[in-house]
């Protein structure tokens, strides 16, 4: 089960109402959702846990069907205390990102029922939720229909900015499946930053000034020029109270959110234990705190030059290990152990080459069997340099001023051999190109995992362009390929740390997160283009070796902090 699967569940609207009744002291109404949901014998904390829709809507209805009820459960589930570790765990870092993730966040009463995010914009978002899917009848939904469950979603809306520090948003319920619509709904306006105290106090002290002039320039007490000064100065009056009042309210939300981030220290602490009891029982120990030691590796690597490949076992894979010695020594046996097979094929190649026979005594079987085996090994020893670069990452290694021209063209030659037959790899590089500071294997990495990841999704027949061609103040490079495209609640979050890509990668390789941050570490972007008709083209830019050295942006030392 996914992280975000925990969070639709309706054992989790149960758990928020035995909770908020609770919290309101509310004994009577307590154990008497507690009766209802005991019915059922199933632990409503567990994850990912559904209860049968008619007993959250029983429970509901013997509270009296309150609607305010409802929103105040609602604004429970959306809690930093409830989903502030998934929002950190899933990379979710502004509001409007959570409101177009609302499918993944928010609880709902049926399996079947879906939320959809028409539009997000700064301040405002459009969110409909369908009830039984998107193809149910309408008027099977409107005999079902309870009430309750749209103040639950009304109070989940409103309550989801408080967990960035943002006041509680506006929502209006513009349509409803209780009033024979397809779906519900709501509209949802919030405020990035408060200015409505500022906006009325000014109202009113123009309104409050500009009657005090008037009546004073009618009556004569005061001088006309007088009049007007303090007009001005009860329009400043208002306007400055008005703002305090938002930066009070703006304040006390801040606290509100700082408040929620311990229970999400909490629950990082607790899953981190849960995850150090497993390692335990497979009888994993935590990493040593130590210092990377490259020389180490190379001592290990000359060490084993004179082992016995086949006495090697298989190990783990980068990363498990006991310290960075360990770290070290494992790739050092993956490594060796990738040479074999393709100082083997490659031996194979020679004796075809120099009319020897092979093994089989077909010439050209034997050679296209040694080529395979010289792709796999090339492949792993690919992987493995991966995990070593993402490893090895701000241990101080300088940044070289190379041509990303030879970088890119190392990467095309490691990933036509694995194009399928009827694939095609269209290259241009332009002249012209300003050399880039930069590392430049792990640059060799970046390119090689996009390639690759164009290469799965252009297809049979497909066609992949790369082009490298110069922009002011450094080098693009564009991948460009023919595929079915990302879809868009997918292409949200690919650079996420912790989003999956399917198979793209493999168990070794680096994902876009990694290529992300590699790219950004070297002053550069890396964005993301995708439409289902045409294809998806990835671009990464990266500043020339003049301009990285003037904004700052690398050092000898390598990327700055």
């Amino acid at each position: 089960m996914q992280v975000q699967d925990k969070l639709r569940c309706n054992a989790r609207i149960a758990a928020a109402m035995l909770d908020t009744l609770a919290a309101t002291g509310d004994v009577a109404g307590h154990n008497c959702a507690r009766k209802v949901f005991a019915e059922d014998r199933m632990n409503l904390r567990a994850p990912g846990t559904w209860l049968p829709r008619a007993s959250v809507e029983r429970a509901f209805a013997q509270l009296g069907r309150d609607r305010d009820f409802a929103r105040r459960v609602g604004a429970s589930l959306v809690s930093n205390e409830r989903i502030g570790f998934v929002l950190f765990v899933d990379g979710v870092a502004t509001i409007e990102k959570a409101f177009r993730r609302s499918d993944h966040l928010l609880a709902r009463e049926d399996p079947k029922g879906r939320f959809q995010a028409l539009d997000v914009q700064a301040g405002f978002a459009r969110i409909a939720y369908h009830p039984g899917g998107e193809d149910a009848d309408a008027k099977d939904l409107g005999r079902s229909f309870d009430e309750s469950f749209c103040g639950l979603r009304q109070g989940m809306l409103e309550a989801l900015p408080l967990g960035f520090g943002l006041l509680p948003a506006h929502v209006h319920e513009t349509q409803c499946v209780g009033q024979g619509a397809a779906h519900c709904c709501f509209e949802v306006r919030f405020e990035l930053t408060s200015r409505r105290g500022a906006q009325l106090g000014l109202a009113a002290g123009v309104s409050l000034g500009a009657g005090f002039a008037l009546v004073a320039a009618a009556s004569g007490v005061v001088a006309p020029g007088l009049a007007a000064v303090l007009a001005c100065a009860s329009a400043a009056l208002g306007f400055t109270t008005g703002r305090a009042v938002d930066l009070a309210k703006q304040l006390q939300a801040v606290a509100g959110a700082r408040r929620g981030h311990l229970a999400l220290l909490e629950q990082a602490d607790q899953a981190l234990a849960e995850k150090m009891d497993e390692l335990a029982k497979h009888g994993v120990h935590p990493p040593a705190v130590g210092q990377a030691n490259t020389d180490r590796l190379r001592t290990i690597l000359t060490e084993r030059g004179t082992s016995d490949e086949q006495g090697l076992a298989t190990h783990a894979p980068l990363g498990v290990g006991t310290g960075e010695d360990e770290h070290h020594a494992q790739a050092a046996r993956q490594i060796y152990q990738a040479l074999g097979p393709l100082q083997r094929g490659l031996d194979r190649i020679q004796r075809v080459q120099t009319g020897l026979a092979s093994e089989d005594g077909d010439p050209a079987h034997g050679a296209a069997q040694a080529l395979r085996e010289c792709v796999d090994a090339s492949q792993r020893l690919g992987a493995i340099g991966a995990s070593l670069a993402d490893a090895l990452r701000g241990t101080g290694r300088c940044h070289e001023p190379v041509l990303l021209s030879e970088v890119v063209e190392r990467a095309i030659a490691a990933v036509r051999p694995v194009l399928l037959p009827h694939q095609t790899l269209e290259v241009k590089i332009e002249d012209a190109l300003a050399r880039v500071a930069c590392e430049p294997f792990q640059m060799e990495q970046v390119a090689l995992h996009l390639l690759r990841n164009a290469a799965k999704a252009s297809g049979d027949n497909g066609t992949i362009h790369a082009t490298l061609r110069p922009q002011p103040g450094g080098v693009e490079f564009e991948i460009e390929d023919t595929g079915c495209g990302i879809p868009e609640e997918v292409l949200e979050t690919v650079f996420d740390p912790f989003a999956s890509e399917g198979e793209a990668g493999g168990d070794h390789e680096m994902g876009l997160a990694t290529c992300y941050r590699i790219v950004t570490e070297h002053g550069g972007e890396l964005r993301i283009a995708s439409d289902p008709l045409d294809g998806t083209c990835v671009t990464v830019s990266l500043p020339s070796e003049a301009s990285a050295r003037d904004t700052g942006t690398t050092s000898p030392q390598g990327p700055a902090a």
